[in-house]
C-alpha cells in the first residue's frame, strides 16, 4: 500500500499535478472570496480532471481510490476550516459572513407590539371581512375577521396575530 502511495506522486505527470494543485488553490480561494462559486466549481472540476488524467496515464485502481480519498479529506479539512473560521476566526470579521438576521428589526418590533394587543377590545371603524380598520386604545389598525363580516360601529376583540396581521371577532 505504501508503495502505491509513493508511486502515485512520483510517477505523476505534470498535467495532472498542475490540475490537482490549481484545483486545490481555487477551492481555497473560494473560501475567502464570496461570489457565485466560480472558483469552487472550477477547482472541483480541476481536481476531478487531475484524478482522471492520472488514472488514464496508468495509475492502478488502488492509486485512484487513494487520490479520491486524499482529496476528499483535503476538501473536508477546508470545509471544517471555513466553518470554524466563519464563527471564530478571520472569516467572522469579514463582510462575507453576515452577522444580522434576514428579518428586519422593524418587523420584529411590530410583531411584539401587535402581540401585546391580543385580548384587547375596541371598535370597528369600517366594515371588516377580508380587511378593514379598527380602533383600540385610541389607535387605528388594519384588521380582518376569521369568519363573518363585522359592520362598522360594532365592538370587537383581538383574538390573534397572524403574519403581523390583526384578527378580530365581534363581541356582543
Amino acid at each position: 500500500m505504501w508503495n502505491e502511495f509513493v508511486q502515485l506522486f512520483t510517477e505523476m505527470g505534470w498535467i495532472s499535478a498542475v490540475l490537482l494543485s490549481l484545483g486545490i488553490v481555487f477551492c481555497i480561494i473560494e473560501i475567502f472570496i464570496p461570489g457565485i462559486g466560480f472558483f469552487g466549481i472550477s477547482g472541483s472540476l480541476m481536481v476531478v480532471g487531475g484524478i482522471v488524467v492520472r488514472a488514464v496515464a496508468g495509475a492502478s485502481a488502488t492509486q485512484v481510490v487513494i487520490m479520491i480519498i486524499l482529496f476528499f479529506l483535503i476538501m473536508l479539512a477546508m470545509f471544517a476550516f471555513m466553518t470554524y473560521s466563519a464563527k471564530y476566526g478571520i472569516l467572522g470579521r469579514t463582510p462575507i459572513i453576515e452577522n444580522g438576521t434576514a428579518i428586519s428589526k422593524s418587523y420584529i418590533d411590530k410583531k411584539i407590539m401587535l402581540e401585546k394587543l391580543v385580548g384587547k377590545k375596541g371598535l370597528a371603524i369600517t366594515d371588516l371581512n377580508l380587511g378593514g380598520k379598527i380602533r383600540v386604545n385610541d389607535q387605528e389598525f388594519n384588521a380582518r375577521t376569521l369568519d363573518n363580516i363585522i359592520h362598522s360601529g360594532y365592538k370587537i376583540e383581538i383574538v390573534q396575530i397572524e403574519d403581523n396581521e390583526i384578527i378580530v371577532k365581534r363581541i356582543v
